[in-house]
């Protein structure tokens, strides 16, 4: 594998039935008081049962957490009555929560949340949406989870069920995942079967969490060092743009000639070709492509770019970019954090979706309007576009 670079260019109740009953005898009143005095410390008894009882359910243990007649379903249907967005779409848009996701179907008006365990581990998660199924995934070696369409979730088993970062392939059927060490990534279906080759990384890195696709079945990640690099079977490139955005035609990113001198342009990944994009280069949100800063988003046409951009105070405003006139547009959405795969196109272009603050965003690049999404989902966090499947 060549080393090249870029020219010039990220318990128990007593039974109702019970009955106790007393005798009136005159003869014995030692056990009528006997008697008595017992049904006294079973009053007792039984009250101090039933409020541990009480409390037991305010606080059970996951295996007696749910009784089996009002544990909710495994997957739930709403719908509409009405396209969504005044879409007729052949296209499908995925949300994720913390344990759940929903399978949002626009054109349909008809939205499948189907449950899905909590990850036991606080790391950020992969989220891939295939032709058939959607995975779930820790960067962290905890239990993840393949929800196929229509179907319980499933925990991931064989080469999906490791850790570090699920990046998608050049098809929807296929992943890059770790197979063994954590230098070189192979290429997988979703049933877990090696179909290709495999990438392997330069000697001082990169990192796990700092690869992330590059837009076009491949990776970008950053060295040890900090050098951004573009990674493929047969190639390790460096890349000298700081790419804020990333999408299948192309990136886009700051090329800078000093600290303070910066311009605007679109990288062709194949070639390294660059392209100068009028106006001035966004302050960026962070050094790409670490966990806190990913990358912004590309339309599929390549006529927009979704950067995020840095605010005072620690606040994050997403701005789209015209890449043939250079327009900015700062939309009225911002955040405090920055998730992986909290953005995306739809295929056609006409939306950018965005996951901000727990709520379903969608705006317009023609007009800039931003429509908040009511779907009686709880909060999401990451959000995912599949193609009609072939």
């Amino acid at each position: 594998m060549g080393d090249t670079g870029y020219p010039g260019s990220e318990q128990g109740r007593p039974d109702p039935n019970d009955q106790v009953q007393f005798g009136t005898s005159p003869r014995r009143p030692w056990l009528a008081r006997l008697v008595i005095a017992a049904i006294g410390i079973a009053a007792i008894t039984v009250a101090v049962v039933h409020s541990a009882a009480g409390a037991h359910r305010h606080h059970p243990p996951s295996a007696q957490r749910h009784h089996p007649t009002s544990a909710r379903p495994s997957i739930a249907f709403t719908d509409t009555g009405h396209p969504l967005l005044g879409e007729a779409a052949g296209w499908e848009l995925f949300a994720r929560g913390d344990t759940f996701v929903a399978d949002i179907e626009l054109g349909r008006g008809r939205v499948t949340r189907t449950a899905v365990p909590g990850l036991t581990s606080g790391n950020a998660a992969s989220f891939v949406a295939s032709a058939h199924e959607v995975i779930v995934r820790s960067y962290d070696s905890v239990p993840g989870y393949v929800i196929p369409d229509g179907k319980p979730a499933q925990v991931l088993t064989g080469p999906l069920a490791t850790g570090g970062p699920l990046v998608a392939g050049p098809t929807t059927r296929e992943v890059w995942t770790y197979i063994g060490t954590g230098s070189t990534l192979t290429l997988v279906t979703l049933s877990g079967r090696r179909v290709g080759p495999s990438i392997r990384f330069p000697p001082n890195g990169p990192e796990g969490l700092s690869v992330t696709a590059d837009g076009r079945g491949y990776v970008l990640a950053m060295t040890t060092s900090g050098a951004l690099v573009d990674l493929g079977p047969t190639w390790h490139r460096s890349v000298r743009v700081a790419v804020t955005a990333i999408g299948p035609t192309g990136w886009f990113g700051q090329q800078c000639g000093s600290r303070h001198s910066c311009r605007n342009v679109v990288m062709n990944p194949a070639t390294g070709a660059l392209r100068r994009v009028p106006g001035t280069a966004p302050a960026p949100a962070g050094r790409f492509p670490y966990l806190f800063s990913p990358p912004g988003v590309i339309a599929p046409d390549g006529g927009y770019a979704a950067v995020y951009q840095a605010q005072p105070k620690g606040v994050f405003r997403i701005v789209l970019i015209d890449l043939a006139t250079g327009a900015q547009t700062r939309l009225h959405v911002e955040s405090s954090t920055l998730a992986l795969d909290s953005m995306a196109w739809s295929p056609d272009c006409k939306w950018l979706f965005v996951a901000s603050k727990g709520k379903l965003l969608a705006v317009s690049p023609a007009s800039g309007k931003v429509t908040t999404l009511q779907l009686g989902l709880p909060p999401i966090s990451q959000i995912a576009v599949r193609s009609a499947a072939p």
